[in-house]
């Protein structure tokens, strides 16, 4: 069963000229993008997809190790790549060390098709693209640049310098869902594998599935935090639950999105007072586009890197030498800085929706069972019904339009 939605970009160049992309979404499977475009993008910059390679490694996952120095914090962006020249964005984006530099023979580390530091990837330089098996290629869509400027900008108008962003591409164009959903535990793997501290994932699907689910359990032993998209499905949690939003681990948010205006939940968000944690606001944010451009979209994604914005502020307020906090106690703080809605009563476990509150004064309460994300029962009794042979393929089809 696939539930379709067509999302639209509205793409400018500099000189005015406009075309409409129409993607359509098939969100029963696991991974659907959880944005809807609306304004215009500037100078988009179409590239020759290159084709997914067959021969994936293996799926056992080396142990977890960092490679960020002492005073780099990881933020792992699981999503359709990231412009890394833009220039909003490039001071921010991660740089593996053991793939800078020349090898023995002289060869640029970062483009000789070597897995030069030997953690089972090539060119990983600033991450991997498991659409093509290679280190981050183009960001053909647009979506993962937008989520990374967003929560780029939250970083710069803090001051904050120490942060740095991997970019994990899962998804482009013309891949099947069952790619797509093998990508996105690959990308996870990869997170907790190399050190991130917090995982920004804006998307999601309607069903879970064991292997995604295990790779999730992972990154919560791990203490990775994970900010992930509620969804775009304009429905109850609690009855339809959403993943993995919903798998109910204690590292693991749920962001729901607002109007900037009302503060109200827009329509199409879900919402959930035992399975979504928080909104924020997440229609028309204007944020950074691939091609060194700007542009606007609306979604429960943007809402997330919003979250993630903040919960990396406190996640340096409570860091303490080289220890970093609990995923507990950073939601505990995040959960802190949000302010109650009349309207957001029932919508979100507090209802309550972020705020720009300084995080300087907040500190960790002592309460970190209400801290514990709530498990939701109709999502673990679906978890138990399924086999890992299920399907959560995500169909998409895409055209151009004139504007």
């Amino acid at each position: 069963m696939s539930i379709w939605r067509s999302e639209g970009w509205k793409l400018n160049g500099p000189k005015g000229a406009g075309l409409l992309l129409v993607v359509w979404l098939g969100l029963s499977a696991a991974q659907g993008i959880q944005s809807l475009p609306a304004q215009p993008l500037s100078k988009p910059r179409p590239e020759q997809v290159r084709p997914p390679v067959e021969n994936r490694k293996e799926e056992n996952s080396k142990p977890p190790r960092s490679v960020a120095s002492e005073e780099d914090v990881l933020v792992a962006i699981i999503d359709t790549g990231v412009d890394i020249n833009h220039p909003d964005l490039a001071p921010y984006i991660w740089q593996n060390p053991g793939e800078v530099g020349f090898d023995a023979k002289g060869r640029d580390k970062r483009t000789n098709g070597i897995d030069d530091d030997g953690n089972g990837y090539i060119d990983d330089v600033h991450g991997f693209d498991f659409t093509t098996n290679r280190g981050p290629s183009k960001d053909l869509n647009g979506h993962g640049t937008h989520i990374a400027g967003i929560i780029a900008e939250r970083l710069k108008a803090a001051d904050i310098r120490n942060v740095k962003l991997m970019v994990l591409t899962y998804y482009r164009d013309g891949i099947d869902g069952q790619a797509a959903l093998g990508n996105s535990i690959e990308c996870v793997r990869y997170a907790i594998q190399m050190g991130a501290k917090i995982i920004n994932y804006s998307g999601g699907g309607l069903y879970p599935n064991p292997r995604e689910r295990q790779v999730f359990l992972e990154a919560e032993r791990q203490g990775i935090l994970v900010v992930a998209a509620a969804g775009n499905e304009a429905s109850n949690s609690e009855k339809s639950p959403f993943y993995p939003a919903n798998y109910g681990f204690s590292n693991i948010i749920s962001v729901t999105a607002v109007d900037g205006t009302s503060l109200g939940i827009l329509p199409s968000s879900n919402f959930g007072k035992r399975s979504v944690h928080v909104a924020a606001i997440g229609k028309d944010i204007r944020s950074t586009m691939p091609g060194g451009g700007y542009g606007t979209m609306t979604g429960t994604s943007q809402a997330t890197a919003i979250v993630t914005g903040q919960a990396v502020r406190a996640y340096l307020a409570a860091k303490q030498g080289e220890n970093g906090p609990s995923p507990e106690m950073v939601m505990e703080m995040v959960m802190a800085s949000s302010s109650p809605q009349r309207g957001l009563a029932g919508k979100t476990q507090e209802g309550t929706v972020l705020s720009d509150h300084d995080l300087d004064w907040i500190r960790p309460q002592a309460k970190m069972a209400k801290a514990q994300t709530k498990k939701s029962s109709i999502g673990e009794a679906l978890l138990r019904a399924l086999s890992d042979e299920e399907d959560r393929g995500l169909a998409v089809k895409s055209g151009l339009a004139p504007r």
